[in-house]
């Protein structure tokens, strides 16, 4: 990638790894932001996106809370998407339509429509006159959207970009730290519930001015009722107000909800449901009640308060009795997800994380994990509900070719003798295979029961798991899988044209770390598997934090732990069990014996190398306890909870970075592991297929490599299996200014350079587009071409497309 600022002219040299060393480039420039991956879904079918439409063919990423204009009109905070959404209803029909920034595309920027930039805009209120209020969680700052009869215009009203803090002050004066929700009151005033400082916050009006002040709470997290900032929260997230005056607040992770009442200047905080620090699905009255994660909250007319309570995929009612509150659940059941619609606890939601009201009494519930605006009306005693806008038909368990299947959070993914693939599907507690059949992968279920988690030996489905993680095959096609629920390592042998299930170690569901024979060892929520050509099997035992050797025996299967210990999750480099991890997740091991682990707590990667009677334990990429997205050599590069990791034929590693939501490959080169971006945006989550930087995933799982060097991915919240396939791979050598021109010579190693194109873009981690004025020629036929092009303006970043 180039960057030409004009002045100084940065290189920064990438994609391939052999190349670079080859030609002696210092490690230095190495910062790659694309490797040549075309990546495809072979399987399943995602429901997010940026789309507007009418119902089902409207796409949400993550929206999280919404309200209602006078008209009618909906008006939603799209989160992920970057985005605020009007929904116009007319009939059966809900039209959505994008009002301000640009799907996919972050930013700090006021102005009208699609030349806003937002960052997760979360919370979402109107006062009186029609003034939208939100809160641009990922900027820190409160921002306001005024309607000039056809557009809408964004401007920023308090807090400060890249300063985030706890200050009360006067419009940028005034400081928050990812500041959640907010409401409004008759006199305008605007509460924000300002999630990261544990505070909520008053907005008062004054002529164009607004005068930020802290009426309750205070930074250090704790949960104490009080006056004032005496009241302790923790993690303060949704907020409404009733015509009384007082405050609501949903304080997620206290798991309680609590009661902000005014007397004069002063805020009284009491907690009227929840237990801090339990969480739960119980109802009952006030603290006897339990909740998850109260994400939002509204008040109705009849002053009942309604709970979206996002982790325990319900939503909660409040009804006041004397001076008390007694707790039900109208909606969903608890921590059952789902899509379905229908009445009362027949409905299911998945992190539904905002509630409101519109004009006639129906509750509009942002079905955030499902990506979808649903609407409950009431229906006698009970409430009826429906879909209004979106698609979460991604969940499911059904078998089928492609986009036909379903499945639900899959997990590890492993590639069998015929590259056909094994997925386990971990929510559905089933294993899948999918089979290559054209242009097609046909999907079946070939052990486990999906909606039926237990623990059962049998043949095929007559077999039951228990959130099934990851999976491995030997050299005779069985497949071993991580049954994480139940505690235990399975085998499921080929038997005609199914599978049987044994247990080959641990006892189901009885937790340890012992080490033995068979069913004497115990293993506490085992994550990955791996196994070598001498069919030794090795396991990431994440809630011990160790890496246990399964070696078979004349008596069955011996599990030894071979690094970490147990119960200890910190970090440390050393022999055997002296190394320390901080929840191990993914394994993996070469044709040489080495294992590979994903250290996921401590954001890193680790080496074992086996020794005479040990092995020896290294960290070969990040940096420990350093969560970020950076590519580079070693500890210069950082990960944020790297999950799986695979090995190819050659010792090349790939890695799933969930949190950040990309791909990452790490090459060896010398004493020096080199980690690049295959594919994703960091922080960037989305379901397209395509090239590399294009490719856009939420929250990668698994991963497998086949001998081809076909990389096989899972994305656990797109509820997709997807396809990498390395294309011809080019570098980018020292380009030449000079002449009103800038040249910029590639080689190139097994493609046709008439299908390469230049693109430019204003920053890396914005939109690409092509420059169709430059021009290639070739250097050498079949080796190396150079693209020339006028040039251009300052503060442009270059780099090549493979086809």
């Amino acid at each position: 990638m180039i960057k030409n600022t004009g002045g100084a002219r940065l290189i920064f040299f990438g994609i391939l790894t052999a190349l670079l060393i080859a030609l002696a480039l210092p490690l230095a420039a190495r910062q790659v932001n694309y490797t040549p991956y075309q990546f495809t879904t072979i399987a399943g079918t995602a429901g997010i996106g940026a789309e507007d439409g009418t119902n089902s063919a409207a796409r949400f990423n993550y929206p999280q809370r919404s309200v209602v204009a006078p008209s009618g009109v909906i008006y939603v905070a799209d989160t992920v998407n970057n985005t605020i959404r009007s929904l116009s209803i007319t009939g059966t029909n809900c039209v959505v339509t994008t009002v301000t920034g640009l799907g996919g595309a972050p930013g700090f920027v006021d102005g009208v429509g699609a030349v806003a930039r937002l960052n997760t805009p979360e919370g979402i209120t109107m006062d009186s006159g029609g003034t939208i209020f939100f809160t641009d969680t990922g900027n820190d700052v409160i921002r306001e959207m005024t309607f000039n009869g056809s557009t809408w215009t964004v401007a920023t009203i308090a807090g400060s970009l890249n300063a985030y803090g706890s200050q009360d002050g006067t419009n940028q004066s005034a400081l928050f730290d990812n500041p959640a929700g907010l409401c409004c009151d008759a006199a305008g005033n605007i509460f924000v519930a300002d999630y990261a400082n544990n505070e909520i916050r008053k907005m008062t009006p004054s002529g164009t001015n607004w005068i930020v002040t802290t009426i309750a709470g205070q930074r250090t997290s704790g949960h104490a009722d009080g006056l004032n900032t005496n009241a302790t929260f923790f993690y303060p997230a949704g907020i409404a107000i009733d015509t009384n005056g007082n405050l609501f607040v949903g304080e997620a992770l206290n798991s309680t909800v609590r009661k902000i009442t005014p007397s004069g200047s002063d805020w009284m905080t009491s907690t009227i449901a929840g237990q801090a620090g339990r969480s739960g699905g119980s109802d009952g009255l006030g603290t006897n009640a339990l909740f998850e994660f109260p994400a939002d909250i509204v008040v109705a007319s009849n002053g009942n308060v309604f709970v979206a309570d996002a982790e325990g995929y319900t939503v909660r009612e409040l009804t006041p009795v004397g001076t008390n509150y007694s707790v039900s659940t109208p909606l969903g059941t608890y921590r059952v997800g789902g899509t379905n619609d229908g009445i009362g606890n027949a409905a299911l939601f998945f992190e539904p994380y905002g509630v409101t009201f519109d004009n006639k009494g129906d509750l509009l519930i942002t079905d955030s994990g499902n990506s979808e605006i649903r609407q409950a009306t009431p229906d006698g005693t009970d409430w009826a509900t429906s879909t209004l806008a979106g698609y979460g038909g991604d969940t499911g368990s059904a078998n089928g070719a492609g986009s036909v299947a379903r499945f639900n959070q899959p997990y590890g993914i492993a590639v069998g003798l015929s590259n056909n693939l094994f997925v386990a599907d971990n929510a559905n507690a089933t294993i899948r295979e999918l089979t290559p059949s054209g242009t097609n992968w046909v999907v079946q279920t070939i052990a486990g029961q999906a909606g039926n988690p237990g623990f059962a030996e049998g043949l095929g489905t007559n077999a039951l798991f228990y959130l099934p993680s990851c999976l491995a095959v030997d050299t005779n096609g069985a497949v071993y899988v991580a049954d994480s629920g139940n505690e235990v390592i399975r085998r499921l042998n080929p038997s005609g044209n199914s599978f049987q299930s044994t247990t080959i170690a641990g006892t189901n569901e009885v937790s340890g770390s012992a080490d033995g024979t068979n069913s004497v060892a115990r293993f506490d929520y085992p994550t990955g598997v791996a196994i070598d050509t001498a069919g030794v099997i090795y396991v990431a035992d994440s809630f011990n934090s160790t890496i246990r050797k399964i070696s078979p025996v004349q008596t069955g299967w011996a599990v030894n732990t071979i690094a970490g210990s147990a119960g200890v999750f910190s970090w440390n480099d050393g022999s055997g069990t002296n190394a320390l991890f901080n929840y191990t997740r993914g394994v993996t091991v070469d044709k040489n014996g080495v294992v590979y682990a994903t250290d996921w707590g401590n954001y890193v990667i680790r080496m074992l190398t086996p020794t005479s009677s040990n092995y020896s334990v290294t960290t070969i990429a990040g940096s420990v306890l350093v969560y970020g997205h950076l590519d580079g050599t070693n500890s210069s590069s950082s990960f944020a909870y790297p999950t799986d990791i695979a090995v190819d034929n050659n010792g090349v590693l790939y890695v799933t970075d969930s949190d950040n939501s990309t791909v990452r490959k790490i090459v060896h080169s010398g004493t020096n592991w080199i980690v690049t971006t295959m594919a994703g945006i960091p922080g960037q989550i989305g379901s397209s297929d395509g090239n590399g930087a294009a490719a856009l995933f939420n929250y990668p799982q698994g991963i497998a490599v086949d001998g081809n060097g076909t990389v096989y991915v899972t994305e656990e919240f797109n509820n997709t299996v997807v396809k990498g396939v390395a294309l011809p791979l080019i570098l980018m050598t020292q380009p030449v200014f000079g002449a009103g021109q800038l040249q910029i010579p590639f080689l190139v190693e097994n493609g046709s350079p008439s299908l390469f194109n230049l693109l430019q873009s204003s920053r890396p981690d914005s939109a690409w587009v092509t420059n169709s004025a430059a021009v290639l020629s070739t250097i050498i036929p079949g080796a190396s071409y150079k693209f020339t092009i006028s040039v251009p303006p300052t503060n442009q970043f270059y780099l090549i497309q493979t086809p």
